[in-house]
């Protein structure tokens, strides 16, 4: 029933994708801002935390799950595919959890909580309203907002159904899952 609903969110991420091209083509003047940095704060927030959220997923599949070496491709690939690689990961995955814990995931987990707090501090600086307001003509934007949503009720579906997680603080995008990653117990 759980990969059913991974399913039918992976296809539905795609249809929008496509859908999305046809219905606004595919066009991103934000993409070359953000290469020449003269992007606004709050793009370059998103535009970062599209890569944090595979960093997230990463150390939570090595901690929990007993992980098949050539299907970890699919997370490593989700640095710049976003949710249509992670999502693969978790397709028809064990989800068994078995918590382990090494020290270079403590570190990697202090790094990845560090980079979201300056993300955050970061987008605060910005306009949201610039950027929703590119939502139609500027593709990147269109395409980033879904595939954060998508990571997003992801990372929910992992705390809240994998791992049984209750309370309001989980719902923080990458705050509760760096919280949860932090104080997962090692067995």
């Amino acid at each position: 029933m759980k990969d059913k609903a991974l399913m039918i969110g992976y296809v539905s991420l795609w249809i929008y994708t496509v859908g999305y091209g046809l219905l606004f083509g595919l066009n991103a003047p934000l993409l070359s801002s953000l290469l020449d940095q003269s992007a606004d704060a709050f793009a370059i927030g998103i535009f970062n935390i599209m890569g944090l959220f595979p960093l997230y997923f990463l150390v939570d599949a090595y901690q929990s799950m007993a992980i098949k070496t050539w299907k970890v491709i699919f997370l490593w690939l989700g640095f710049f595919t976003g949710a249509y690689g992670i999502t693969l990961f978790f397709l028809g995955n064990d989800t068994t959890v078995a918590y382990t814990r090494k020290k270079w995931q403590e570190i990697l987990i202090g790094l990845a909580l560090t980079l979201t707090l300056i993300t955050f501090f970061t987008m605060i600086q910005g306009h949201p309203l610039l950027y929703f307001n590119q939502w139609t003509s500027d593709s990147l934007v269109g395409i980033m907002s879904v595939d954060f949503l998508a990571l997003y009720a992801l990372s929910l579906y992992r705390l809240y159904g994998i791992h049984k997680q209750k309370g309001w603080l989980y719902a923080i995008p990458l705050i509760g899952y760096g919280w949860f990653l932090i104080k997962k117990p090692s067995r």
